[in-house]
């Protein structure tokens, strides 16, 4: 391998970290270069290899909550370290879209293995009490969700009995 090689393969393996890092951390790409003060467009080209942000390699690993280390060669991993992380990230990768955007196709089962998922790396990604609040405050926005559930199939129920009244005396 030429040395131009091993750039594109060392970039390509920057990215992979920060994605990785970025996913775990349940970070969109905007909301990455919200924090970094860059591009989306960059954050991309981080992440896909087309550019490396040596620059600014200590910004990104703070914003990530990682080293710039581990970055650049995958040493002294603050983010991941072990096959349980995998799995987890395996588990909020597999089920985390589904959750957010059609929750109703997943079963309890699925859905408390992804919520169980969520709070693990919280508590292994961020400091004490972060992840404490980042707990809660997933906590919460899931008990809003049951709220407006549980009132929607209310008012459906309310509706049908309403309509039942109607029907039933035409």
């Amino acid at each position: 391998m030429d040395s131009g090689e091993i750039q594109k393969t060392a970039r390509r393996e920057i990215g992979k970290r920060i994605m990785l890092a970025r996913q775990t951390l349940m970070l969109t790409r905007a909301c990455l270069a919200a924090q970094l003060g860059a591009k989306v467009r960059s954050v991309q080209a981080w992440e896909t290899g087309e550019r490396s942000p040596i620059e600014t390699i200590g910004k990104v690993a703070h914003a990530l909550r990682t080293t710039p280390e581990w970055l650049l060669d995958g040493k002294k991993s603050d983010i991941v370290n072990g096959p349980d992380n995998e799995v987890l990230l395996r588990v909020v990768e597999t089920f985390g879209e589904t959750y957010h955007r059609r929750k109703k196709e997943l079963n309890r089962a699925e859905k408390a293995l992804y919520e169980s998922a969520v709070s693990q790396l919280l508590d292994r990604v961020l400091p004490p009490q972060e992840a404490a609040t980042a707990r809660t405050e997933h906590a919460s926005e899931l008990d809003a969700q049951r709220q407006r559930a549980a009132v929607a199939t209310a008012a459906a129920a309310a509706a049908r009995d309403s309509q039942k009244k109607g029907t039933s005396v035409a």
